[in-house]
């Protein structure tokens, strides 16, 4: 199961409504911009207690948008399909899981919302590794075969 990952520093101030963990406002943004193309957010749940997860579905796909705080103020990402259910599951009505191209869609609007929202300038992107400057990019990339 393939993961895209991304990395970036911000300081979120802290949220009247959700203090902690800090990030409720990408949570928000998140799910109003990915409210307003195809994808349908369920619910904000908070991570670990550590950060936010958000669960978006399209045309009967699953995808999970989690991110926490690292560190002070670095963040990691992750764009990743809900369980796969398989044929059996399939035939009794369960969501298929997302495809590389629907986790890719997610994470160029998760890019906008960054950038555009929050103008973050640093945000390195890769696929199931944690970001690092050699193996990374500057935006959501289809992953190598």
């Amino acid at each position: 199961m393939k993961s895209l990952n991304a990395r970036f520093q911000k300081e979120f101030p802290v949220d009247q409504e959700f203090p902690h963990p800090r990030g409720f406002q990408l949570a928000r943004k998140l799910q109003s911009h990915l409210g307003a193309d195809e994808w349908v957010i369920d619910e904000i749940e908070t991570w670990r207690d550590s950060g936010w997860s958000l669960t978006s579905q399209a045309k009967r796909r699953e995808i999970r948008i989690s991110f926490s705080s690292t560190e002070q103020y670095e963040w990691i990402l992750q764009i990743s399909p809900q369980d796969s259910h398989g044929l059996i599951g399939s035939l009794f009505g369960a969501k298929q899981g997302a495809t590389d191209e629907n986790i890719l869609q997610i994470g160029v609007l998760c890019d906008k919302v960054l950038k555009a929202d929050f103008d973050l300038k640093e945000i390195l992107w890769c696929w199931d590794a944690f970001p690092e400057p050699k193996n990374a990019t500057r935006e959501p990339q289809r992953p190598q075969d």
